[in-house]
């Protein structure tokens, strides 16, 4: 009995050190840049049918945004929506859309993916600007994520969106 105690507390405190202070830290600065950016950063607007989309299948699930960061001067290039305890975004080249050819997602052109509290980021994908007037910037995406620390990977597939930006 007394060797089968001490493998529990063993246990207990390997399990207690997974938490480690540097994963803590992390976990508390993306807390606090997300409150920041619903205080001060740029509008979140409601997705509709003729207005905003961000849509995906995630890990094999549909997963739509219900809003979006509006478009404006100071984010013109970034695509970012949520919705169902997730938040996806990437950033385009709207200035050079080279419409109908697919642009890289992974390393060096970002794409984040927060499911809950777990943080992912884009190893490789794509996306493709298919649409771009003054009303509006459309296109599709896809991407396999690993999540942070970890060799854990997922797909999202099938992704499309919409961004209207401000004055259209």
């Amino acid at each position: 009995m007394n060797k089968t105690r001490w493998i529990s507390v063993l246990a207990v405190c390997v399990l207690a050190a997974c938490q480690s202070p540097a994963q803590e830290q992390a976990q508390q600065t993306a807390a606090a840049i997300q409150e920041a950016m619903k205080s001060y950063g740029p509008p979140m607007v409601d997705t509709s049918d003729g207005g905003y989309v961000l849509q995906a299948v995630i890990d094999g699930k549909p997963w739509k945004a219900t809003r979006m960061m509006e478009i404006n001067g100071s984010n013109e290039h970034l695509i970012r929506g949520t919705g169902d305890e997730v938040q996806l975004g990437f950033y385009i080249d709207s200035e050079h859309p080279y419409l109908g050819r697919e642009r890289p997602l992974g390393e060096g052109s970002s794409a984040d993916l927060m499911i809950g509290d777990g943080s992912w980021h884009a190893v490789k994908g794509g996306y493709t600007i298919d649409k771009v007037d003054p009303g509006s910037i459309e296109g599709r995406f896809h991407f396999t994520a690993q999540k942070f620390q970890s060799s854990e990977t997922l797909e999202v597939t099938d992704g499309t969106f919409r961004a209207v930006p401000k004055g259209s």
